[in-house]
């Protein structure tokens, strides 16, 4: 029988669970001390880029900034955040309730936002003033080292009230939409491939001034080249910027359609040396002959007549845009567009 001064003792009978425990201490500390780290990385990154967009006139404020996420996430919130920039000549004011935002620990590339509404939007001389409220819209962003690499919104039962322009009292809202743009693989142009789709529109004043049934349905595919989503300088700037490098968006697809009524389009548009879009469309159109009428187009004429009778079935017709005039197969309308900037 062993004696008592040859048992084990506390240290020799449980080293191995010992070892263990103390293994999980040190890496819980040590992922305590990475996340630790990476969250004052993702602070002092966010701070130095809206350092970098103040200088270029782009204000993006903040407030009660609060961090999070541990163990497995990065997480950033806002309370009332504002933006502040001129555009286009006016200064303009958007805010929301509130921003949260967070990336993956091991994947900060990466980062998923929800937001809170209201949106409000206004400028200076009061030609915008909106409202918009949702149910969910929610972005995502994937950046890469050389630039973005995707970047989605996602939204539901967006509500919108308002005026634009003219416009005074406008009331809309869509059921839901998402949309995406995604670096185009192998090319050197900096191209994106995007997409925008739009179910259940309703937007009375635009139904009835183009004499369309509600609700809308709009979805548009296609490419964009030479886009630049971290450049610096003011909104027209960076227009101005892709139209000089010779900027064109290629329009794969173009659809629309409200009740009997249907619009769907391919081709290319870019901007003019007026900043005017400029572009010709290969349109298949039907049922829009009220929407003509209301846009101008004189049905009085034999040309424009004809046109019309030809509307109220599916018709194939070119679109062209040329110095700001839209035209409508041979017959340019009283349509023009002005510059955008």
């Amino acid at each position: 029988m062993p004696s008592k001064g040859s048992e084990p003792n506390f240290l020799t009978r449980n080293f191995p669970l010992l070892l263990i425990v103390g293994a999980l201490a040190l890496a819980v500390a040590g992922w305590s001390i990475f996340w630790y780290v990476a969250s004052l990385k993702a602070e002092s990154v966010l701070t130095a880029w809206m350092e970098r967009e103040a200088k270029v006139g782009r204000n993006w404020i903040c407030p009660d900034r609060r961090g999070g996420g541990y163990p497995f996430e990065i997480e950033i919130s806002c309370v009332n955040p504002l933006f502040q920039s001129e555009i286009l000549g006016k200064k303009f004011t958007g805010t929301l309730r509130g921003f949260h935002a967070a990336a993956p620990l091991l994947r900060p590339e990466t980062i998923i936002a929800e937001l809170d509404p209201p949106f409000t939007a206004k400028t200076s001389d009061g030609t915008l003033d909106v409202i918009l409220q949702w149910g969910h819209l929610g972005l995502e962003l994937v950046n890469r080292p050389e630039r973005l690499a995707r970047a989605a919104l996602i939204g539901e039962q967006v509500t919108l009230q308002g005026k634009i322009g003219d416009i005074s009292a406008i009331t809309g809202g869509v059921g839901s939409f998402n949309g995406f743009a995604v670096s185009t693989p192998g090319r050197k142009d900096n191209a994106y491939d995007f997409r925008l789709a739009v179910n259940d529109a309703l937007f009375p004043a635009l139904a009835s001034a183009l004499g369309l049934q509600a609700p809308m349905s709009i979805s548009v595919d296609g490419m964009i080249t030479q886009a630049d989503f971290s450049g610096s300088g003011k909104f027209e700037d960076r227009i101005e910027r892709w139209r000089k490098t010779s900027g064109q968006i290629e329009l794969k697809s173009a659809r629309m359609t409200s009740g009997r009524s249907e619009f769907d389009a391919q081709g290319n548009l870019d901007l003019d040396d007026e900043h005017r879009i400029r572009g010709s469309l290969d349109a298949t159109i039907a049922g829009l002959d009220t929407a003509l009428v209301r846009l101008g187009v004189d049905p009085a004429t034999a040309a424009a007549g004809a046109l019309v009778t030809s509307l109220m079935a599916h018709a194939s017709m070119p679109l062209t845009l040329a110095d700001g005039w839209l035209s409508i197969g041979p017959l340019r309308t009283p349509v023009r567009l002005p510059p955008l900037y």
